[in-house]
């Protein structure tokens, strides 16, 4: 038994999981489709403070967007003497982020999803962070594992109790308790024990933001992702550490057949990952920040093109022909399968504001990956 009050109690009898993850567990309340509980592995005094500092945060009252939520503790819930249990928490109906990375899961969880979806999360995961980083708290866990989609598109973060943040009230600080290394920078790497973490600024976040763009645009594809041709396996951690890009260093991996290439990422979107995973690498400050990758994300979709065969298909405009029909064709599969043309049934409807988009880039040609390579003609 929990208490909202000394007067008030809640039942959690029959309960069902919902949810599971290193600091607790998520339990659904029967005909309750608005809020769950996640109730805590752990409690102590400074989990207690912890969580009074979260409710008296701005986004406990943020009521998001329609591109974005954050999963912020609503109440607490104490056992018989006081002590912090669980939150109370909105209940969210959505798909891990992991879902957009696969075709297969892609096309069951959302209606007709293109290549523009994928572009306007981004676009709302960099907006999200942007409103977090403007009251001063640092995710620490970025990890696509701690961001759902709901099937309207929206991106909601979860586990916000483990975010590093300042108590407005009492000035005391906490640290982030944890990160996932495939999405943390090699300074944190070197500097983390397994433990809560020092300090950690802005420019930490940046770098899991810029992997997960990536990630989103490069169906799947991490950054970092692959084995290294002159050294041995350490996995995506490893790559991270040694500043070992596939997207700017392709030739330091051992060759994967048909693998997508930077080309697929619009000349915006390459620039601002180059900022933050080579010129990052040794100095953190170089990263775009949130509000940057919100503006080239927003830049990137107002380049998108449609194809005049599928209307599941976009693509940028750096393109001279369907570069999802070019792979299908080259017999990659088809990511983006289903629609009409678009001549007959419309363009898929935007979602953002573009930006004003920056000079047009020169157009490429993407090649048969299954075909030598013509000289004249640029990879993707």
């Amino acid at each position: 038994m929990l208490y909202l009050s000394p007067t008030e109690s809640v039942s959690l009898a029959d309960a069902e999981t919902i949810g599971s993850g290193a600091q607790g567990i998520v339990i659904g309340r029967p005909g309750d489709r608005q809020y769950c509980i996640k109730r805590f592995r752990r409690v102590s005094p400074e989990q207690d403070r912890r969580v009074d500092g979260l409710l008296r945060l701005s986004p406990v009252d943020w009521r998001g967007t329609t591109d974005y939520h954050v999963a912020w503790p609503k109440w607490p819930l104490t056992d018989q003497t006081g002590r912090i249990r669980a939150v109370g928490l909105r209940r969210i109906d959505g798909v891990s982020l992991h879902a957009l990375f696969d075709p297969a899961q892609r096309g069951v969880a959302f209606d007709r999803p293109t290549w523009a979806l994928n572009l306007r999360v981004a676009l709302s995961i960099a907006r999200l962070f942007v409103d977090l980083h403007r009251i001063n708290v640092v995710v620490g866990d970025v990890s696509a594992s701690n961001l759902l989609v709901e099937r309207s598109g929206r991106v909601v973060l979860i586990d916000c109790d483990s975010v590093q943040f300042t108590d407005p009230l009492t000035g005391e600080w906490f640290a982030a308790d944890h990160l996932t290394p495939e999405y943390a920078p090699p300074e944190s790497l070197r500097a983390w024990a397994g433990g809560p973490l020092d300090v950690l600024p802005a420019a930490h976040d940046r770098f899991g933001l810029a992997a997960l763009v990536c990630q989103l645009l490069m169906e799947g594809d991490h950054p970092f992702e692959g084995v290294p041709a002159d050294a041995g396996d350490d996995g995506v951690e490893g790559n991270i550490r040694a500043g070992r890009c596939r997207l700017f260093s392709p030739e330091r991996f051992v060759p994967i057949a048909g693998a997508l290439t930077e080309l697929l990422l619009p000349p915006v979107i390459r620039t601002l990952a180059r900022r933050a995973f080579i010129d990052g690498h040794g100095d953190p400050g170089r990263r775009p920040t949130a509000a940057e990758w919100a503006a080239g994300l927003s830049e990137a979709y107002g380049s998108l093109m449609g194809c005049r065969f599928n209307r599941s298909h976009l693509y940028h405009d750096g393109f001279v022909v369907c570069v999802w029909c070019h792979r299908r064709d080259s017999g990659l599969g088809d990511h983006y399968p289903g629609g009409a043309g678009a001549e007959e049934t419309g363009e898929p409807v935007s979602v953002a504001e573009p930006a004003e988009s920056a000079e047009p880039a020169a157009r490429v040609m993407p090649r048969n990956l299954t075909t030598p390579q013509v000289k004249r003609w640029r990879t993707v």
